[in-house]
């Protein structure tokens, strides 16, 4: 889409002198010298082969010759697309971004890893991103550094054309009367920031003095039915739910109520959320941000870049005025978001997988708050969130050491049997339970909370497990399939059920149920069955392996069956009349 002539290559090279030029002979307040003294080295910002200029001060001056107001202002704290780390330009009121490229590293290179819609971008890690930009993009090379500005601005376009080349995103024209690429994206129909909201928020805050740093993204969709970010700002943790364009955050924010403790969803949800610190909710571009806490800098902060139109006020927060219905801090602990949500974004930092299930409806007898349930790396946790004003510390004061005595807020006294070992964790104003024996999820849970009372993760073997009966069930089908029903013992508390091995040597079928059991472990003495059904067929297409059959059953034949030491149990094929044609299997 564009390219550069011999003459725009002449004009830059002339415009860069220009600004060199003004530079060396300019003012006294802006002394430009080739010598060895801090701030002035050859290339130190500027282009590959050494500019004694930054290309961002370069640009200033180039622009501000063409007439244009320019002023540079924070730049980012933290690495973005090509691996760098950005400044603001505002020229003429207009945001732009330059990423300037050190020396030995080329912007013209990177500029080759960016679609020609500017929608696609491969960063020189190899990385690659896919940006929803809020206005149409335009890519620029100036210098050693690339430009990103987003709007429809024509007198914008004319400027920057007029000192740098175009090499990606939208043409002006295509931008301002919506044609052009399908895929890159039009501005969003509820306002938004021509930059990224996370980016231009992330420099309003830098600007005021802040330190933000960008956490993570969450991989499941919270509140508004939509993903959220999480940013530090100086030290407290902010939600951001970005919108796409053609969605609006302001129509959003009108479901939220005055208090912030009833959101309605764009789909019609209605949520009522229990906050573990006072909410604050704020407008900013095209997003909705999230404060739960009560640090008035962190107000003033946010006070005077957004618009705060839900939830507490901090006045009323410090001193527990305000609306009754907005939850004070929780004696407990919590953190200053929901803990369920906090332990979604710490398990997930930490290379998880974790997925919620549906909320109990009524409370579980065990601490008396309805529990709920997570799939971390496809195990099995709940989660019980205690209320504000009651506390999970307490309540943990009534679970005995091993996790099989519980003392209920009733006063009522039960031991618990538990089908695997228990393992209670603190996290926030919340209890987690563990059952199981995985030693990577003891792992990770105890690296994002602080166990309590249960059970040690210990190391566990496989053995042959004891049997109590086999039985043999043929069911009337075609081809034939036999049932082998094995009932099979757990001699002890820490022993469970693993997994069974069926191998056919001709006439007879061996199967092999195994149970995990700890290693040197001394483990209560408590008898338990486990039941299995295990299927075999002569049915090619359900069991297959990479030999053909996975089990092949000659018809009228005898076949012996034995699991683990128990005496063989016997099935004779051919019961089930074959199908008219058929001469066997």
């Amino acid at each position: 889409m564009f390219s550069v002539t011999m003459k725009q290559g002449l004009v830059l090279v002339a415009i860069a002198m220009l600004a060199a030029f003004v530079l060396a002979c300019g003012t006294d307040e802006t002394p430009v010298t080739q010598n060895d003294s801090v701030g002035s080295q050859p290339g130190q910002n500027g282009s590959g082969d050494g500019s004694i200029i930054a290309d961002s001060q370069a640009l200033k001056i180039t622009l501000e010759s063409k007439g244009a107001d320019v002023e540079i202002g924070g730049k980012s704290q933290h690495p973005r697309m090509f691996g760098l780390q950005w400044s603001e330009l505002k020229v003429n009121g207009e945001s732009l971004q330059i990423y300037e490229f050190a020396p030995g590293t080329s912007a013209e290179e990177a500029s080759e890893g960016v679609s020609a819609s500017g929608t696609s971008i491969v960063n020189p890690d190899g990385s690659v991103a896919s940006p929803t930009w809020a206005a149409p993009p335009h890519f620029y090379l100036f210098g050693n550094s690339i430009l990103l500005y987003n709007g429809i601005d024509a007198e914008i376009e004319a400027l920057l054309g007029s000192v740098s080349v175009q090499f990606a995103g939208k043409d002006f024209e295509e931008a301002s009367n919506g044609s052009g690429d399908d895929d890159v994206p039009v501005p969003a129909t509820g306002g938004g920031s021509i930059i990224a909201d996370i980016q231009a928020l992330e420099l309003a805050l830098e600007s005021k003095g802040a330190d933000v740093e960008f956490v993570i993204k969450s991989q499941h969709p919270g509140m508004f039915g939509l993903h959220w970010s999480v940013l530090k700002v100086n030290g407290e943790s902010l939600l951001i739910y970005e919108f796409a364009p053609g969605t609006s955050a302001e129509e959003a924010s009108e479901g939220v109520s005055a208090s912030g403790t009833s959101i309605v969803n764009p789909d019609g949800r209605s949520t009522q959320v229990t906050w573990a610190a006072p909410p604050h909710f704020y407008l900013f571009g095209n997003s909705i941000l999230l404060y739960n806490g009560n640090d008035a800098e962190i107000g003033a902060l946010l006070g005077s870049v957004s618009v705060q139109f839900a939830g507490n006020d901090f006045e009323e927060a410090s001193n527990g005025s305000g609306d009754d219905d907005v939850p004070v801090p929780v004696t407990g602990g919590g953190n200053i978001i929901a803990d369920i949500q906090a332990l979604e974004l710490a398990l997930e930092s930490k290379g998880a997988d974790v997925e919620f299930s549906s909320k109990a409806q009524f409370p579980g007898r065990m601490f008396g708050v309805p529990p709920r349930e997570l799939k971390v790396n496809d195990v099995s946790l709940l989660i019980y969130e205690f209320a504000p004003g009651t506390s999970a510390e307490e309540a943990s004061e009534r679970v005995s050491a091993s996790g099989t005595s519980i003392n209920y807020p009733d006063r009522v006294h039960t031991s618990v049997s538990w089908a695997a070992p228990p393992h209670f964790y603190l996290f926030g104003n919340s209890i987690l339970l563990y059952n199981g024996n995985d030693a990577e999820i003891g792992a990770l849970l105890g690296s994002v909370s602080v166990q309590f009372a249960g059970s040690d993760f210990v190391e566990v073997v496989e053995v042959l497990a004891p049997i109590e009966s086999v039985q043999i069930l043929t069911l009337e089908s075609y081809p034939e399939q036999f049932i082998v029903q094995v009932t099979s013992r757990l001699p002890n508390q820490c022993a469970s059920y693993s997994h069974n091995e069926v191998t056919q040597d001709g006439t007879d079928i061996k199967i092999s149920v195994y149970n995990t059991v700890p290693v040197r472990i001394l483990c209560i003495a408590r008898y338990r069955l486990h039941d299995e059904n295990i299927v075999l067929s002569s049915d090619y297409h359900r069991y297959k392996d990479k030999t053909g059959y996975r089990y092949h059953f000659e018809h009228g034949t005898k076949y012996t069956v034995l699991v683990n030491d128990h005496p063989g149990e016997t099935f004779e094929t051919g019961s089930a009349p074959l199908p008219s044609g058929a001469t066997g299997y």
